[in-house]
């Protein structure tokens, strides 16, 4: 086989393997080199593609015309890729009567001999879609899963335009997959439907992205709406990431996004798949916290995503980042799933820790596994009820520091409006709420004659006294609107130092009429003033500032605001925020994009 060594300038790069699934050690890959993506651990190299054969190095390397043995790649280098221990418990496998336990074996008829199962797509009716590999060729065959533990492979598909090809997911009225064609070195995605064993209306998708780039792996959300995949794009954080595009009505894509710093990492990220409910997106990676090789990932999906879906896609800025507030922190899902071997293609057939399948290569070839959580006879029927923990604090007023008596403080699960406690402050502005232990919520806070806070927060197994929440009596909405537009701003609000927060523009919206509204008969007028940056003339600005206040007091009103209780002006450019030593223009203009907020209060 043709090994080509690439020498980069200030580092040597390992070798790759001399035939199809030569072993490469942990660890040999923790460092890359400029040519991104070009080190592939041993089962990239033979089966993660469809394949690309010998030609994987010149598809991966710095794409360019390279010499025949040696090339030398340009500055900068890429980042780094260096994963951390994972430091945690480990599942318990023992069966036992009194606590819940996993079972984790071999998926029966899923572990051949000589072949690499790479990948499973389970269909609703008990049916599944196996990728499998053997030497050079990679191929998908259907199944049926006669219980969760034991499976029996039936007809291979038919290949079609495909030399290699796999990973499917959808329904066979409409099923996405990667596939390259014969005698080319491409790989990318299609649609296709599947008639018995044949694969038919293939048509390729396309987000005018070079061919010389690698995609491959997807996978598709349970409504059918966006398609997560991995692929090699030069704006990657290093390696592969994963990206998502989302299906219009007319069934054309827009897209592709990167999925964003806590999902991918400056190491490889592959083999996305949805939970059923789509609450979770299940990965595999060689960076993050790690056992060993690749490890099995799940990420929370914020409900915000999907809102903003079923909203058709509002529009959006071209800079925006887009995805980030929208998946959560990647989680290792530890041991015993994963090993110091490589583990990928995860699948979920509910809550990540309920029933999962996935592939590794711990016994030499690749196989699936299922693991399965086991509630012991003696468990109760009805679940006991969730430990409680007692949360202490006080609310103030930001400005003055003083206590404020009968402000409200409720306690909601993230994303959710009903709130599962709620209190109200005595009289020296102190609260206690009792709420779910060890579990992520946002407390909310206001008052009348001040407006909101909120703040996210995650319980432990005690009593906690927190620190004071500060509710202002000047309000900064920063909407972050984009340079010169009045009527789309960003998605997510600013805080104060103008990075953004989990917070929807459309949930602060949310919360600033709640307070208006609940609070009415305190209030005798609201003044919202518009500022702006420095960029254009003042004149100009003015006008900005105006059509912002304006944008913001059309949303109350929609919210049931009454009109006569808004007054906005502008003060365009005319007050412009101090800027930090430190802070780039950028960042300091957004900052000063904002709408003021002061409330009226009535005479008593």
């Amino acid at each position: 086989m043709l090994s080509l060594r690439f020498t980069p300038l200030g580092s040597v790069s390992p070798q790759l393997p001399k035939e199809p699934g030569a072993p490469i050690k942990h660890g040999a890959e923790r460092k890359t080199s400029p040519c991104r993506g070009l080190h592939r651990r041993s089962f990239i190299a033979r089966c993660l593609l469809p394949m690309y054969g010998y030609g994987i190095a010149l598809l991966w390397g710095c794409r360019s015309s390279l010499p025949p043995a040696y090339v030398s790649c340009p500055s900068p280098e890429p980042p780094s890729c260096i994963a951390f221990p994972w430091q945690g418990a480990a599942k318990d496998t023992t069966p036992r009567s009194d606590k819940p336990y996993w079972k984790i074996a071999p998926v029966e008829g899923l572990c051949e001999p000589g072949i690499d199962e790479i990948a499973l797509f389970r269909l609703p009716d008990g049916t599944a879609w196996v990728t499998l590999q053997q030497g050079d060729r990679q191929w998908i065959a259907s199944a049926m899963l006669a219980t969760p533990t034991r499976a029996h492979l039936q007809t291979a598909w038919n290949t079609g335009e495909f030399s290699r090809f796999g990973f499917p997911t959808g329904s066979p009225n409409l099923l996405f997959l990667a596939g390259q064609p014969a005698d080319t070195p491409d790989v990318y995605l299609a649609s296709a439907q599947l008639r018995g064993s044949e694969l038919r209306g293939v048509s390729t998708l396309s987000w005018n992205i070079p061919k010389s780039q690698w995609i491959s792996q997807p996978t598709l959300s349970p409504d059918g709406s966006v398609l997560v995949f991995a692929a090699d794009f030069p704006d990657s954080y290093g390696g592969t990431d994963l990206y998502f595009a989302v299906r219009l009505p007319n069934g054309a894509w827009k897209g592709p996004y990167n999925c964003g710093p806590q999902i991918n990492s400056a190491c490889h990220e592959l083999t996305p798949a949805f939970s059923p409910d789509g609450r979770w997106l299940l990965f595999a990676s060689n960076g993050h916290t790690n056992v060993g090789g690749y490890d099995l990932f799940a990420s929370p999906v914020h409900p915000a995503f999907w809102q903003w879906i079923r909203q058709g896609m509002p529009a959006l800025p071209s800079d925006v980042s887009l995805p980030q507030p929208w998946f959560g922190e990647a989680e290792n899902l530890g041991i015993p799933f994963n090993s110091p071997n490589d583990e990928l293609s995860p699948l979920a057939l509910g809550a990540p820790d309920s029933l999962l399948y996935w592939s590794s290569n711990r016994r030499g070839d690749f196989d699936l596994y299922f693991a399965q959580r086991f509630e012991p006879l003696a468990t109760p029927l009805s679940p006991a009820p969730p430990r409680t923990i007692e949360l202490q604090g006080q609310v103030r007023e930001q400005e003055t520091q003083r206590p404020l008596p009968g402000a409200e403080v409720r306690a909601h699960p993230l994303a959710d409006p009903a709130p599962i406690a709620r209190t109200t402050t005595d009289s020296t502005g102190s609260y206690r709420l009792r709420v779910p232990a060890n579990t992520e919520l946002e407390l909310i806070a206001q008052a009348g004659e001040v407006f909101f806070e909120i703040r996210r927060i995650r319980t432990g197994s005690a009593d906690t006294a927190l620190p004071p929440l500060e509710l202002p009596a000047r309000f900064f909405l920063r909407l972050n609107f984009p340079f010169d537009r009045y009527d789309q701003p960003y998605p997510f609000v600013l805080d104060t130092n103008g990075m953004e927060s989990p917070l929807h523009w459309q949930q602060a919206l949310d919360l600033l009429a709640e307070n208006i509204l609940r609070y009415r008969d305190q209030l005798q007028q609201l003044l919202l003033v518009g500022h702006t940056d420095d960029i254009g003339s003042a004149e100009y600005n003015r006008w900005l500032g105006r059509k912002r206040v304006e944008f913001v007091i059309n949303e109350l009103i929609r919210r049931g605001v009454p009109r006569e209780l808004l007054r906005g002006e502008s003060a365009g450019q005319s007050q412009l925020l101090p800027r930090a030593s430190n802070e780039s223009p950028e960042q300091w203009r957004k900052r000063c994009r904002r709408v003021e907020l002061t409330k009226v209060l009535r005479t008593p």
